[in-house]
Order: structure tokens, then C-alpha cells, then sequence
């Protein structure tokens, strides 16, 4: 699993002048996958506690730049929790393009209220580092402030007919508050009102369950409540309300939801361990769970997943069996599960790409913004890449190049660029041996005259480079220092090296041309009478697989799907008798046979 950082927090109390000091409470903010860390705290005049932090998030499908927030705490909620929801100082608007960061982050309270907290931190716009002041409250404004925080119960799960409703009110005024009405609404329906009678004392919070229940049975089905607090005489009407959603869960719905190893690396070898994880997605525990992976389109490993799988719950499996990516060059890896009854087949997969390759430069300084930080292929659109190592995978982005079009455009960014010093170079793998030659390289040594600007440069393929998926690699840097920028290979002193994909077609080819010149059909015969049939082509058409016997009977006739890496059919013929049978994949007019034997 990924390392996750959280920032671990804590209070210290002297309960007498020039007494020992003791840990009151402590606890760790983690809230959800994202990385917080450069953490500063105080505590108010009040006994709040306010925490202002960077939190970051390199998932390249929802990332978030170094950014400023805070959370924080009232001096009577329970202890070792940071109770206010997070809120925003600033957003980051592009990664730290250097390796130095947090030198000036601080959390102080202002002397003259001992209220108000400031918070000074950093973030980052393009490559320029700029330095943010916060500043906020966590003590009462009003004397009179009421607010629904968060739905308790249900939460997202298999639910009933008859679901007790239970919220979370806080009083963020300075004057206890008592008999004021609360209510709730479902999907914009009638509106449930009822009166809170207990006491909520200054800055506390209480629970409160409705005594009307609420039908949430309907299996798939997202609730939105609406919820809110009536005080006479709010001061501040702002935060009455939330608006929230439940989910009626399926009882039984897994998937895999990441491959986690292999990664892309040099010398891989013929027993690498296959990590994934795997998500509950249902309202209940599950035990037993089929999974399997597969390595392109070989025969799938299929083994069992024995612990429990809490509703919610996330677990890591390595598969007892290894693969075998010793052959250089680019594997497509699937992976996922095969529950019985699974309420959802589209959350099952996943897929990941990774790469034997001959050689990864990593090493090479980027921190002063040198290398490729926008990169645009056709349909690929890479933007604010962050510096690392010098050297990233980015081979699961791939860009369709259609060989009949001649010539293709990229456009790429760098974060520095100074008296045509700054040149990268591009290279796509042809003929698939994971190695960069010389004669693969379709861009060479071209200038990036200035920084933070797009720039476009034209490149051609040779008008008979193979059909396919093909590793392409750019690089980019200072050519002063040491390190040559066309030996794909080599370290630079200033620089970076990226790796992503290319899916190469051709338009002027017809049907005949793509089943009949370029595929090819395979059985694979696996136990008990079951066979794997596939032909691997780039054409993308749904096709028809149909298979006889010598007499000519049809046994079967169904459509196929090309997978990503072509087309792939598990051929069930346990209920057939021994004996010799044909197997056509193709269109009605046109297609390839292939003959196989039942046993």
C-alpha cells in the first residue's frame, strides 16, 4: 500500500505554575486519502485548538496541488477528535516544482483578541513559490448560533423500511440553547418536523433522533436529506442546514479497485508478485471472494480471497501465484474479482499498465523547474507534472496515432527555459523491445525557447510502423550540464524522463484488411473442456464468434468485445462430446477458422 501522511497531534497541560507537563490528548488527522503535513497548532483564549496544515494528492485522476487548510476544535468536544470540518485557506494551483517546501509555515494566535488565528504557509502557481496569510476564528461570533453538522445514522449500507434517523447539532453560539425544532426532508419530499428539548450547552454538540423513521429499502437507491435546525432568534442562519446523501448498499458487491504491483521497472523478472486491492462496495461482510488477474490476454490466475471483507473494508492480496514479465516490453494487467450475486460488474476491474523496460534515468534534478511539465498528444493531455525523481511512468496514457495521417503534433511545457539551453527529444518503440534506439527517435534536440509557455513541434511515423500499442519516451533538460539528451538512457544533471504509450492504427484499412492480414486466431486449451479463444487485432468493431461441428451444426453464436488488446472468448464445451469442432471469429462477411479438438 501507498504511504499516507497525516499530521499527528497533541495537547499539553501544567496544571500548576512550574509543574510537570502531561499529554491532555492526542490524535491523528487523516481524514481521507489525501496527504497533510507542514502542521502548525495553537490554542486560543478560549481552549480551542486550531490546526493549519499543506495537504496534497498525486492521483493523476484528481489531484490536488499544495494547498493551505485547517481544522480544528472546540474546548468541550470529545477528546482526540478535530471536530470542524476542513476548510480551504487557499488552493495550489501546480505542483512544487523543486524539492524544497515548507520553510515558513506558522500557526500563531493574535495578541490582541487571543481569538483570531494566522496562518502563513506555502503554495505554488506555475513555478512560482508564493506565501499565503489565513486568517480565522474558531470562538463564537454570536451569542445565538444553532447548526445541523452531519448526518450519525443510517450511514451507506443495506437498509430497512424503518431506518431511525440520528444527526449531529451543534450549538456554535455563546448562550446555552434548549426546545428549538429540528427536521428533515427526503428527495425534496414532505418536510419531518420535530422539537429538541434537552440542553446544548456553548460550543457542545448533541445528538438528536427522530422518532419519525424513514423507508430507505429500495436496493441501489441514493437518498438526499436535507436537514436543519428552526432557533428563533439565529443570529447566523448560514449554517442551519446540510444537505447530505445515503446509499441503499446491495448486500453483495466487491471489485478490485487498484493493482498495486507490479510497477514499471528495469529487469523484471519471471516470478513478479501480483498486489491488488480490494474494495467492499455492498451493505454486508464478505468472505471467500474469487479473484483473479491476467497478464494481456494469456490464460487467467484464478485463486481465493479467504479473509473477511468488513462492509466499507479495503483490503491488500497478493496472489499466491506469480507472473512471469521477463520479456522486455509493455504488459496490460487486469485484475479483479468473480463474486456470486455481485450486484455490479462495473466496479469489478481494474487494469494497469506496466513496462519491463532496458533502462529508467531516474536521478536527474528537476527541482529548478527543468524538464517537460505539460505534455499533449492527441487525445492525452498530461498537465502540472510534478518533478519526483526526474523520471515518471506515465505509460498508462496512451495516444491513438493514425499511421495514414503522416504527420502528428506535440505540444509540451517546461518550468524553466534560458538562451536555448532547454531541448527535449521524443522516441517511440516500433518494434516493441522496450529499448530507445537511435532510428526510433521521431524528435530530436529541439529548443523550448521560454518558460511556462505551450509550444508545438511536428513529427512523422513511418507510413508501415507496426499496428498496436508502443512505449514512447520524452526527455527534456538543460544540455550545458552533463548528461546526453538523446541517449535515452543516461542521467542528466537537469532534467526529466517520462514514459507513456501510443495505440498506432491505420483508417485506410478495411475489415478484410484488419481479420484477414493482421489478426490472428488462437484456441487455448485449458481443464475440463473449457478453451480460450482470441484473436488479437486493432480493429475495434464488435465481431461474432460462432463455433460447428464436422456436420456443420451451429453450437453456438454470440458477439465479442474487443477487451483493449483484442478480442478474447471463454468457450465453455463441457457439454460437449469428444470430437473435432470449428471456430469462426469475424463479421458475417468475412472472418478466420480455426479448428479444435474436444477430448
Amino acid at each position: 500500500a501507498a504511504e499516507h501522511a497525516g499530521i499527528r497531534w497533541y495537547e499539553l497541560r501544567q496544571q500548576t505554575d512550574g509543574g510537570p507537563w502531561s499529554v491532555y490528548q492526542e490524535g491523528t488527522y487523516a481524514p481521507d486519502n489525501s496527504d497533510r503535513f507542514s502542521g502548525s497548532i495553537g490554542l486560543d483564549a478560549e481552549g480551542n485548538i486550531a490546526l493549519g496544515y499543506t495537504v496534497l494528492n498525486d492521483n493523476p485522476q484528481n489531484p490536488v496541488f499544495p494547498s493551505l487548510r485547517y481544522t480544528g476544535r472546540y474546548l468541550n468536544d470529545e477528546p482526540g477528535i478535530m471536530t470542524i470540518e476542513e476548510q480551504n485557506i487557499i488552493e495550489g494551483e501546480s505542483p512544487n516544482p523543486n524539492s524544497r517546501y515548507g520553510d515558513y509555515a506558522h500557526l500563531s494566535v493574535d495578541a490582541a483578541d487571543g481569538l483570531t488565528f494566522w496562518h502563513n504557509g506555502e503554495y505554488f502557481v506555475g513555478q512560482e513559490r508564493k506565501n499565503h496569510v489565513g486568517v480565522f476564528k474558531i470562538a463564537p461570533d454570536f451569542d445565538n448560533n444553532l447548526g445541523v453538522v452531519s448526518l450519525v445514522s443510517p450511514q451507506d449500507a443495506s437498509l430497512g423500511t424503518n431506518e431511525e434517523i440520528t444527526i449531529k447539532i451543534r450549538n456554535y453560539g455563546r448562550n446555552a440553547q434548549s426546545n428549538f425544532e429540528v427536521s428533515y426532508s427526503i428527495n425534496g419530499g414532505a418536510e419531518v418536523t420535530e422539537t429538541f428539548e434537552e440542553s446544548i450547552a456553548a460550543t457542545s454538540s448533541a445528538e438528536f433522533t427522530f422518532s419519525e423513521t424513514a423507508d430507505l429499502s429500495e436496493v441501489g437507491e441514493t437518498y438526499e436529506f436535507l436537514f436543519s435546525t428552526n432557533l428563533e432568534g439565529d443570529e447566523n442562519r448560514e449554517n442551519d442546514t446540510i444537505t447530505t446523501s445515503v446509499r441503499h448498499l446491495p448486500p453483495n458487491d466487491v471489485g478490485v479497485t487498484s493493482i498495486d504491483a507490479p510497477q514499471t521497472g528495469e529487469s523484471l523478472g519471471n516470478s513478479e508478485e501480483i498486489t491488488v486491492s480490494i474494495e467492499n462496495f455492498g451493505g454486508e461482510p464478505q468472505q471467500d471472494i474469487p479473484v483473479f488477474y491476467q497478464v494481456g490476454n494469456n490464460t487467467p490466475v484464478r485463486e481465493v480471497f479467504n479473509d473477511t471483507l468488513e462492509v466499507g473494508g479495503l483490503e491488500v492480496y497478493t496472489f499466491n501465484q506469480t507472473a512471469d514479465i521477463s520479456p522486455s516490453g509493455s504488459y496490460r494487467i487486469t485484475a479483479g474479482t468473480r463474486l456470486e450475486n455481485d450486484f455490479d460488474a462495473r466496479n469489478d476491474t481494474s487494469v494497469r499498465s506496466v513496462a519491463n523496460l532496458d533502462c529508467i534515468p531516474e536521478g536527474s534534478d528537476c527541482s529548478f523547474g527543468d524538464g517537460i511539465s505539460f505534455f499533449e498528444l492527441e487525445d492525452v493531455l498530461n498537465e502540472r507534472i510534478p518533478c519526483g525523481n526526474g523520471y515518471a511512468d506515465f505509460i498508462g496514457l496512451s495516444a491513438t496515432l493514425d499511421r495514414s495521417q503522416g504527420e502528428f503534433t506535440v505540444s509540451v511545457q517546461s518550468h524553466f527555459a534560458e538562451e536555448d539551453k532547454e531541448q527535449f527529444s521524443m522516441w517511440i518503440d516500433f518494434n516493441d523491445d522496450a529499448v530507445f534506439d537511435d532510428d526510433e527517435r521521431v524528435i530530436s534536440s529541439e529548443v523550448i525557447p521560454n518558460a511556462n509557455t505551450w509550444y508545438s513541434y511536428n513529427f512523422s511515423i513511418p507510413a508501415d510502423a507496426s499496428l498496436g500499442q508502443h512505449l514512447l519516451r520524452i526527455r527534456a533538460g538543460d544540455t550545458s550540464f552533463d548528461g546526453d539528451l538523446n541517449n535515452p538512457c543516461e542521467v542528466m544533471d537537469y532534467g526529466t524522463t517520462h514514459d507513456y504509450s501510443v495505440n498506432i492504427t491505420d483508417s485506410t484499412l478495411d475489415i478484410e484488411d484488419f481479420i484477414l492480414n493482421e489478426a490472428e486466431l488462437v484456441v487455448v486449451s485449458e481443464e475440463n473442456k473449457q478453451f480460450r479463444v482470441i484473436m488479437e487485432t486493432d480493429y475495434e468493431e464488435t465481431l461474432r464468434i460462432t463455433v460447428h461441428n464436422i456436420l456443420g451444426q451451429k453450437m453456438l453464436e454470440n458477439q465479442v468485445e474487443n477487451n483493449g488488446t483484442g478480442y478474447v472468448y471463454e468457450l465453455d464445451m463441457s457439454y460437449a462430446a469428444r470430437g473435432v469442432y470449428l471456430v469462426r471469429m469475424g463479421t458475417r462477411e468475412v472472418g478466420k477458422v480455426k479448428r479444435f479438438i474436444v477430448e
